[in-house]
């Protein structure tokens, strides 16, 4: 019990992070939308995912291996010395990829057909170290589950971020002004880091040579798997590019960061269950092991299928209220991404590090390859005949085959067992709510709707919770007031 306590205390600060994250973001995308509109808008998210691919490849898989390794070393100087070693390359690497991105942003630009694409990245191309380096201090407060300070310095990075992005939008800077935001809040998100993890080491690098060995021998196998996984989930988003234009982006991004919402839980657990499965797999502690991913998956389960269907229910509306009626054709997206988001948050993402973390970073490679692979056929089949629809389309059926693939690999690979009945009946329920509302088509549609919402909220709660997880929730309510009144993040 006290096991499962810290680690769903752990995860709830993450959790708390992430939806603030979010809510700065939900506030955020809107406001760029108008501004921006549907090109603009796609056109920022092109930067971000080129950026974002660029940053996994520079990354060389480090931050990973910090994880891995902090959560394993005991001793405070040598995991001084390994963040160290880590933050240093990163930031050689990530200057030198300065020049890289530089270089190829023109061709980049050619390749999809978008004019401003190679600007924006020349201007983002100066980010890229001081990212590298806070992704891998932020790291290290995740392998030494130090999980408050890395809520608290995540979180006001973010806040920065949205800060100076919407006051250099709001300025009239356009979106080289929203280029510019983020790069400024990436260099004083690092600064904060860096004075944030004072407090846990010793500026001393003792082995550098020794720890950069170490960590470029886990962390290249874990760049194949990652590199391959960005494509997997970012091939949407560069197909889209590829066969339509900016405009859909524009369109499909919203959708997208709608569907999104839904891995802000599972994705807080999974913080925790990486570095998690590293120690119990050390100590061969497989019960321990089991139980914490059958927790990870079915509370994710509940929590996304409760939400899912509000979401479904309220597409149309939720979309026109927050970024006009410019942006309807993204409500069927949204729908058909719902599912697939859904399914993957439950089943997958909660639990996404367990295959590294145990220290099966090859097998984590052939996973997300074969995916990669069947998710590039959909997106090359279905994108070019039925535009963002069929793009959302791909993505789900390449977010479901992942998922089924991630579970197939978990239990052959650490030897566990999955209770496939209580997920069969939880999918049973949620269908026939969903088959119901449809069916329901009557004057008063909103009020069936929120009746609906009411009674499956319920019905999950009574039958799919045991007593020891209300128990638990209820012992971690009173756990996380206490730790609301101390200091928040201990330097």
């Amino acid at each position: 019990m006290q096991s499962k306590k810290k680690f769903i205390f752990d995860a709830s600060f993450v959790l708390l992070a992430s939806l603030f994250t979010y809510a700065l973001n939900f506030l955020r995308k809107p406001l760029l939308a108008r501004y921006l509109g549907p090109e603009g808008l796609g056109l920022f998210a092109m930067v971000t995912v080129i950026a974002g691919f660029v940053e996994l490849i520079a990354s060389f898989g480090v931050p990973a291996a910090v994880i891995k390794y902090e959560s394993e070393l005991k001793d405070k100087k040598d995991r001084s010395s390994l963040i160290l070693s880590a933050t240093v390359t990163m930031l050689l690497v990530g200057t030198f990829f300065i020049i890289v991105l530089i270089a190829i942003s023109g061709y980049i630009e050619d390749f999809f057909d978008m004019p401003s694409l190679g600007f924006l990245l020349n201007i983002y191309a100066l980010a890229i170290p001081f990212s590298l380096m806070f992704t891998v201090i932020l790291t290290f407060f995740n392998g030494i589950r130090s999980m408050k300070c890395y809520s608290y310095i995540s979180t006001l990075k973010n806040v920065i971020n949205f800060v100076l992005t919407i006051t250099l939008l709001i300025l009239g800077y356009g979106l080289g002004g929203v280029v510019t935001g983020s790069i400024l809040a990436v260099i004083i998100g690092f600064v904060i880091a860096i004075f944030y993890m004072k407090g846990f080491v010793d500026f001393k690098i003792n082995n550098f040579v020794e720890d950069v060995k170490k960590l470029a021998s886990f962390g290249s196998k874990m760049l194949l798997s990652n590199s391959v996984g960005i494509i997997n989930y970012k091939a949407d988003i560069f197909l889209i590019g590829y066969f339509l234009t900016a405009t859909d982006i524009g369109y499909y991004s919203v959708a997208l960061s709608l569907s999104e919402f839904f891995w802000i839980l599972p994705g807080a657990i999974q913080q925790i269950s990486y570095p998690a499965t590293s120690d119990y797999w050390a100590k061969k502690d497989i019960n321990r092991l089991n139980k914490m991913v059958d927790k990870s998956m079915k509370y994710s389960s509940i929590a996304l299928l409760v939400a899912g269907l509000t979401i479904w229910i309220f597409a149309e509306p939720i979309i026109v209220f927050l970024f006009g009626t410019d942006f309807i054709s993204a409500v069927l997206p949204l729908k058909i991404l719902l599912i697939g988001t859904i399914i993957f948050g439950s089943i997958n993402k909660p639990i996404a590090g367990s295959l590294a973390g145990a220290g099966f970073p090859n097998t984590e490679f052939v996973k997300v390859t074969i995916s990669a692979v069947v998710g590039v056929v959909f997106y090359i089949l279905l994108t070019p005949l039925y535009g963002i629809t069929g793009a959302a389309l791909a993505t789900t059926l390449s977010l479901i085959f992942a998922s089924f693939i991630n579970i197939y690999f978990v239990v052959k690979k650490l030897n566990l067992k999955i209770d496939y009945e209580w997920y069969f009946k939880l999918s049973l329920t949620a269908a026939l709510f969903v088959y119901g509302n449809i069916k329901a088509n009557i004057v008063n549609q909103f009020f069936i709707d929120l009746v609906s919402i009411v009674l499956f909220t319920t019905i999950v709660m009574v039958f799919f919770l045991s007593k020891e997880d209300k128990r638990l929730f209820k012992s971690l309510i009173i756990s996380i007031k206490m730790a609301a009144s101390r200091k928040f993040c201990k330097i």
